[in-house]
C-alpha cells in the first residue's frame, strides 16, 4: 500500500485507491519509465486473461503513441 501511495503522490493520481484491489490478486499496478513516465494498470477479465486497464501519465494525461506501444510490446513479449 506504501508504494501506491507513494506512485499516486508522484503522478497526481488516485491510484493509492487500488490497493484493495492489489491485494485481491485481480489488478497489478506497474511504473512505467520510458519512453514516458506513466502508470499502468493490468486488470484480470472473467477467463483469467489480463488487459491494460489504465495506462497514464501524470495527473491521469493520456501517454503518447510510443508509450502505448512500448507497453503493449512488453506485454506481448511477456505474453500477458
Amino acid at each position: 500500500p506504501r508504494a501506491l501511495v507513494e506512485e499516486g503522490r508522484k503522478q497526481h493520481n488516485c491510484v493509492a485507491g487500488y490497493a484493495e484491489r492489489v491485494a485481491g490478486g485481480d489488478t497489478y499496478i506497474y511504473r512505467v519509465l520510458a519512453p514516458q513516465r506513466a502508470t499502468l494498470s493490468l486488470v484480470r477479465w472473467p477467463g483469467g486473461g489480463w488487459q491494460i486497464g489504465e495506462l497514464l501519465r501524470g495527473g491521469n494525461y493520456p501517454v503518447s503513441a510510443a508509450t502505448r506501444r512500448s507497453v503493449q510490446a512488453w506485454l506481448e513479449a511477456s505474453r500477458i
